[in-house]
């Protein structure tokens, strides 16, 4: 069963008492998912200067304006989600789904303490390939297809406009990344 929404899981401690409390904010309003992903070829338009080399080389001047590329794999996975919120939302929006609101939790709560306690994991946690959030969303969840996907965050946006107070947006750029914790485990492996 396809996943119709977005969660995003971030651990942080957000309430400044030394343990990390995990954030899940579950995006379902108006949600708009696009994946793409961002191609790194290893050898790319430069290639064409190659090709020109090798083609006046061997005496053909037909390749000599097409280029060469070398794909390894390299590149990252971006998933872009655009979504809105709004007061008294069921949907989880932090720790416990409870509301409150919390320093950890603004499930249903007003628009802005809703993107107040978002920010506030998003600014406090250190999300990076030693302390990857979760992206789950489509068939990328603990029971779809794929496993959900280890991702940090680029540049996070969030408005609540005064014409409409009981609602916001937010637009969230989640690029996939490795797990320096995956890479060690990896090179321990023994044969």
């Amino acid at each position: 069963m396809t996943l119709h929404k977005a969660i995003l899981t971030v651990e942080a401690d957000v309430d400044g008492d030394g343990t990390f409390e995990t954030g899940k904010f579950h995006m379902a309003g108006n949600i708009e998912i696009v994946p793409s992903l961002r191609t790194g070829f290893v050898l790319d338009n430069r290639g064409s200067t190659i090709n020109s080399v090798v083609s006046s080389t061997v005496g053909s001047g037909e390749s000599k304006r097409k280029g060469i590329y070398l794909d390894l794999g390299g590149g990252v996975r971006s998933v872009e989600v655009s979504f809105n919120g709004w007061e008294g939302s069921s949907e989880q929006w932090g720790d416990t789904g409870d509301g409150g609101p919390t320093k950890a939790d603004a499930t249903g709560e007003d628009p802005l303490t809703q993107l107040e306690v978002l920010f506030q994991y998003l600014s406090v946690a250190e999300i990076d390939s030693r302390n990857p959030s979760t992206l789950e969303y489509g068939e990328h969840y603990s029971d779809g297809l794929y496993d959900p996907l280890d991702v940090v965050l680029e540049s996070p946006q969030g408005t609540r406009t005064a014409e409409n107070g009981s609602t916001f947006t937010g637009t969230l750029t989640f690029l996939s990344v490795q797990a320096i914790s995956d890479v060690v485990d990896g090179a321990n492996r023994t044969g």
